[in-house]
C-alpha cells in the first residue's frame, strides 16, 4: 500500500532540506512524546546513508519497536528511509523541488508492506483506514510546512 502527499512551502529548498534532515530534533520530538530513540550509526550533525535508529514507542495501545535506516541521501533534493517493525516493512521517499526562488514542493511517498501473516492482517486493517491515514498524513505534512515557513520568516 502506497500513501503519497505533497505540500508547497514558502521557503528555499536548502532550508527545507536542512529542517528535514535535523534528525536530532526528530529524536527529541519522539522522546518528548514518551518514546525512546537509540541511534546506532552516524554522527548527529552529518546525515549519510547507513544512519540507523531503534525507536520504541506506544502506538494505538501497543508497544512498538521500529528499526529505521537512512538508505539514500541526495541533498538538497531527496532522501529515502527504510523501516521495519513486527510484521510490517516500510520505505519512505522524500523529494524536494524548487518551484521558484523561496518556494519548494515537498513530496512524500510511503510504501507499506507485510512481512508476516500477522502483518497481512494488519495491512487489511490499514487498507480499510486508508482514507483516514491519508488525511492524517496530509495534515501532519501541512503542519510541518507551516512550522518551516514560520522559522524562515522570523
Amino acid at each position: 500500500m502506497i500513501l503519497t502527499c505533497q505540500e508547497d512551502i514558502s521557503a528555499p529548498i536548502e532550508r527545507v532540506f536542512s529542517r528535514l534532515t535535523d534528525f536530532t530534533r526528530f529524536e527529541r520530538a519522539i522522546e518528548t512524546r514518551g518514546g525512546d530513540v537509540t541511534r546506532h550509526a552516524g554522527p548527529p550533525d552529518t546525515p549519510a546513508p547507513g544512519m540507523a535508529w531503534t525507536i520504541r514507542l506506544h502506538f494505538h495501545g501497543a508497544h512498538r519497536e521500529i528499526e529505521a535506516e537512512l538508505t539514500d541521501y541526495a541533498p538538497p533534493s531527496a532522501m529515502c528511509l527504510g523501516a521495519a517493525s513486527s510484521g510490517l516493512g516500510a520505505e519512505g521517499r522524500i523529494e524536494l523541488a524548487a518551484l521558484a526562488e523561496g518556494l519548494t514542493r515537498l513530496s512524500v511517498a510511503i510504501d507499506l508492506g507485510p512481512k508476516t501473516l500477522g502483518g497481512r492482517v494488519l495491512m487489511q486493517t490499514l487498507k480499510l483506514a486508508r482514507g483516514k491515514l491519508a488525511e492524517e498524513m496530509e495534515a501532519g505534512l501541512a503542519r510541518f510546512a507551516r512550522r518551516i515557513e514560520a522559522e524562515a520568516a522570523g
